[in-house]
């Protein structure tokens, strides 16, 4: 079965990645020193005046700046999330990258209300992924524990094994993990969620997304996804009418069908009517049992719901569904 997952908002209680990666350069009072291209890292909520992002990197496009980042464009630019916040950012194309000597991230949160799904995307060099959920059940004190092993072996055998000479390698991870939680009381039991990604020997563990939420089951998925690739950049004129490449963002789309029994046709409709133009993650891999080592993630995104359109048919209903800016 398809389902999509609607995220919930986290609160971050510890991580074990530190700001090695980030700017060495923390928002003060005064900035005198700051010159064009310096980046600084804001750490606080708010400078008493004008509520700003936390743990943001910016990068001066002025000297002498006189104002906190964001509140003077002609001052400021906005670089990214923090090393340990790249993971929360809603963005596919940056990742939170271990710095413990392990190689391993250690991330706790507690999500606003009753989650139902944890999702781990954009992954690298990870091994294993270790989700522990606490709670309180009856009173007493309560730890739920779901493993996925991401290790997928090459067998070079068949028709097509000269596809893996090619790859020169034996083993690889899979980007991506699931996880259906059904245990959790309903609120307001909020449950203390500690995920464990555990690194490729000698390499560092990479996360794009964490995301934690409500979902629900949808239809089947149907055979024949297409996904394409949105490139926004542009060749412009110079004055001697030479045409120059001017590289800018590129994004991807995925269009697909879902099959949903007739009689839920206009529930599913709403679902996703109400989720059109917001972030939202997608597994359309068929099979309840997300969580289990041989759910492949070719059919898991992350991204925008752009467009939905269906019409009724037998006792099966096709609804299509066009996502972008998913990886």
């Amino acid at each position: 079965m398809g389902h999509m997952v609607i995220e919930q908002t986290l609160t971050l209680n510890s991580t074990n990645v530190d700001d090695s990666l980030d700017p060495t350069t923390e928002w003060a009072t005064t900035m005198d020193a700051v010159n064009t291209g310096d980046q600084v890292v804001v750490k606080t909520e708010s400078n008493g005046t004008t509520q700003i992002f936390p743990f943001e990197i910016y990068q001066a496009v002025a000297d002498s700046v006189t104002s906190y980042p964001p509140a003077t464009p002609s001052e400021w630019v906005r670089v990214g999330a923090s090393n340990a916040h790249k993971m929360f950012d809603g963005k596919n194309n940056s990742r939170t990258i271990a710095t413990h000597s392990t190689g391993n991230i250690v991330t706790e949160v507690v999500p606003k209300g009753r989650p139902k799904f944890v999702y781990l995307y954009g992954l690298r060099n990870v091994t294993k992924v270790e989700v522990d959920v606490s709670y309180t059940h009856d009173g007493s004190p309560r730890t739920d524990t779901f493993e996925s092993d991401l290790l997928i072996s090459y067998s070079a055998v068949g028709f097509y094994s000269w596809l893996f000479d090619i790859k020169s390698v034996d083993r690889a991870y899979r980007s991506s993990a699931g996880f259906f939680i059904p245990t959790v009381p309903a609120p307001p039991n909020e449950p203390t969620i500690t995920v464990t990604l555990y690194g490729a020997p000698d390499i560092s563990a990479e996360c794009a997304q964490l995301i934690i939420g409500t979902g629900f089951w949808l239809g089947d998925t149907e055979w024949g996804v297409e996904p394409t690739l949105r490139d926004y950049s542009t060749f412009e004129a110079n004055d001697w009418g030479d045409k120059v490449l001017v590289p800018r963002q590129n994004t991807r789309e995925i269009s697909g069908t879902l099959w949903v029994n007739t009689q839920d046709y206009d529930r599913v409709f709403q679902i996703f009517e109400s989720r059109i133009n917001q972030l939202a993650l997608f597994d359309f891999n068929n099979g309840d049992e997300i969580s289990s080592s041989g759910v492949k993630d070719a059919l898991r995104v992350y991204g925008k719901l752009s467009s939905i359109s269906g019409g009724l048919k037998y006792n099966k209903t096709p609804i299509n569904l066009k996502i972008e800016g998913n990886s």
